[in-house]
């Protein structure tokens, strides 16, 4: 299990200038709310993109003729049943799925693999949020993959954060903690400081957040994009 801590600090101060991917659960004075954004370093790490479509969010290529890469374009949000699923790369299908038959979370997480782009291992991420509402990371740790659920607190006033990677870009370390920070601020007032003021405009790239208005609704609720 990875090492969490609970520090009574603004959400920027759990989210490394260069966090790779990260994921924030919300709970502010119009109820509960998510954010997923994405930093990168090359030039295909930048040209993304997020697109509506019928049931989910996507990331995608930002031009129409790039070469599909799955470690970079997959569905980012997705409705699993009653509960919604956001993540950074193709375990948001792995997870939806079966959490939609009623699987167990535990025994979905054993499917869930670290990227394979050695030597970083970038973490697999996921927000879960329904009626109870978890991260789920998969990481490589000392050669073993660890994987690990953390349930979140849906007191308002908090955000829990994780990011996949912590240190600078220029030597980006897969082993960021979970954090549950104070945060006073709504959610676009959070997310457009996070984005605009704390990551690094050089390696931003964008920011989508939404609400858990229905957990019964088809599609996924995107309140806006930030890039």
């Amino acid at each position: 299990m990875l090492s969490g801590y609970d520090c009574r600090v603004p959400v920027e101060d759990a989210v490394a200038v260069y966090p790779g991917r990260g994921l924030i659960f919300l709970v502010d004075d119009h109820g509960p709310a998510w954010a997923y954004f994405i930093t990168g370093r090359s030039a295909a790490s930048k040209a993304r993109r997020v697109r509506a479509e019928t049931d989910c969010l996507t990331v995608t290529p930002t031009t129409e003729t790039a070469e599909r890469d799955v470690l970079r374009h997959y569905a980012c949000a997705r409705w699993a049943d009653d509960t919604l699923v956001v993540g950074n790369g193709d375990h948001v299908d792995v997870i939806t799925a079966p959490l939609g038959r009623r699987v167990p979370l535990e025994t979905i997480a054993e499917g869930i693999e670290p990227e394979p782009d050695p030597p970083i291992w970038t973490p697999r991420i996921a927000l879960v949020a329904g009626s109870r509402s978890w991260f789920v990371s998969a990481r490589r740790v000392g050669g073993e993959i660890v994987r690990a659920l953390h349930a979140l607190d849906d007191m308002r006033g908090l955000a829990s954060v994780l990011t996949t990677y912590s240190a600078e870009a220029s030597n980006p370390v897969a082993d960021a903690p979970f954090a549950v920070v104070t945060e006073s601020r709504g959610l676009q007032e959070m997310c457009g400081e996070l984005f605009y003021s704390h990551l690094d405009e050089n390696y931003r790239v964008l920011l989508v957040a939404g609400r858990l208005t229905s957990t019964s609704h088809p599609q996924v609720d995107c309140s806006f994009v930030l890039s």
